[in-house]
Parts: structure tokens; C-alpha cells; sequence
């Protein structure tokens, strides 16, 4: 078998004829919920897809949003915004997404200060450290000059 390279494939499509492409695009939609979801982010509205993604964020970090205490789970919340960029290109959008995350984390951690329990980032100047990461990283990934 030769070698998978995208102009190979390109080739390979054009031999299809229009239906039989929207056939198997819509089969790659019913069986591949991340193929529905990169075309419902490009041919639906993006705000559908912004609150899906802030809704996992919270689900982390506020109380209230599942039973019981929120899990906390910063792998789960960076996730989520890491999925959400590599779907939409909408600079606003990924930035209301990154902004999400750090305001949960920061809010989750001054409630449990208050109530005594285990932190998960401590203090003001860590807050302030870890909300310039994510503006350095997504300069970085736009392009932009960091300064």
C-alpha cells in the first residue's frame, strides 16, 4: 500500500463524484462526534460551541453546576480551552474561553480560602502569574510579539 500524503488523498477525492463525498462526510459525522463537531463549528454558530466549552470549565470549579463539590480538575478546564482553539479561529471567542478558566480557577480558590480547605493556586501574585502565562501563550499562538 502507498504511502498516505494529503496530495494523494486530494487526487484520491477528486475521482469522487459530489454525492458519494456527502455520503461519506455524513457518515464521518454520525460515527466521529469530533468530525460533527468541527463542522457544526464552522458551518453553525460559534456561540453554541463557546458555551459547551465554558459549561466544562465550570463544571470543574464552580459549586452548584454538578451535585456535590466541584472535582477541581485543572487538566479537565485546560482541556477544554485547548480543544475549544483547535476548533475555532475566533480570537475573541478563544480569549472568552482562556479568561473563563483563569476567573474559575481564581474564584474556586478564593471560596475554598474562605471555607479552610486545600488551595489550588495561592495568593494574588500567583493569580497574577498565571493569568500572564496564558496571555504570553496566546500572543505566541496568534503570532503576536511579545513585549
Amino acid at each position: 500500500m502507498e504511502r498516505f500524503t494529503l496530495p494523494a488523498f486530494k487526487k484520491e477525492l477528486a475521482k469522487k463524484k459530489k454525492e458519494d463525498l456527502i455520503k461519506e462526510i455524513s457518515s464521518l459525522c454520525q460515527q466521529f462526534p469530533q468530525v460533527k463537531e468541527y463542522y457544526k463549528s464552522q458551518y453553525g454558530d460559534p456561540s453554541d460551541i463557546l458555551k459547551k466549552y465554558i459549561d466544562v470549565i465550570e463544571k470543574e470549579f464552580v459549586e452548584g453546576k454538578t451535585r456535590g463539590m466541584p472535582k477541581a480538575r485543572i487538566s479537565v478546564a485546560k482541556k477544554a480551552v485547548k480543544d475549544f482553539r483547535n476548533l475555532i479561529s475566533d480570537a475573541d471567542l478563544v480569549v472568552d474561553v482562556m479568561l473563563t478558566f483563569v476567573e474559575c480557577i481564581s474564584n474556586f480558590n478564593d471560596e475554598e480560602l474562605i471555607r479552610g480547605g486545600s488551595v489550588v493556586i495561592s495568593g494574588l501574585s500567583r493569580r497574577f502569574f498565571i493569568t500572564k502565562i496564558w496571555a504570553i501563550n496566546f500572543q505566541r499562538s496568534l503570532g503576536m510579539k511579545i513585549g
